[in-house]
């Protein structure tokens, strides 16, 4: 298999545990206490609580200034008696603390993501990025408030000032 020079080839393995007895009175799934979720996986949907995700990453830049990077993420619950957690954490307003929770149907696939960001610099100082990712629904969220396959994509622009 031939490359573009450069090329960078990611693969990994994300590991956070789940609680297994959630009748228990313990709540034993690891806690993010201030998720970051965008560095791990662009598309917005889970946090890094309760999850297993198995991950290849391919970056290269085919043309000087442009800089593509393709991704896929393999999502399982750790523990299908918990929950998939999303959300910010702390910040949010009285009375709530920031974490949306989807309760799993008893299985541990959640789903397969795949990701593609295309990021340009215009100047050393003007980035513009294209993103979307697409998970298709696993079936840990069959029955859940979750019906459909999941799509999220957006366009940045970066101004740096030196």
């Amino acid at each position: 298999m031939a490359f573009v020079p450069g090329t960078i080839v990611v693969m990994g393995y994300d590991w956070s545990s789940g609680d297994k007895d959630n009748t228990d009175g313990r709540h034993q799934t690891f806690f993010q206490m201030l998720p970051t979720a965008r560095q791990y996986a662009l598309t917005p949907f889970f946090d890094q609580m309760n999850i297993a995700d198995a991950f290849v990453q391919v970056r290269f830049t085919p043309l000087s200034k442009l800089t593509t990077s393709a991704e896929v993420h393999l999502l399982s619950a750790n523990s299908s008696r918990d929950l998939l957690y999303s959300g910010g954490g702390a910040g949010r307003t009285k009375g709530q603390f920031g974490f949306a929770v989807t309760a799993l149907s008893g299985s541990h696939y959640i789903g397969c993501l795949p990701q593609l960001t295309l990021s340009y610099d215009f100047q050393p100082l003007m980035n513009t990025s294209l993103f979307v990712g697409h998970l298709s629904r696993g079936s840990a969220l069959e029955g859940s408030t979750t019906q459909h396959d999941v799509t999220y994509g957006f366009v940045e622009l970066t101004l740096k000032y030196s």
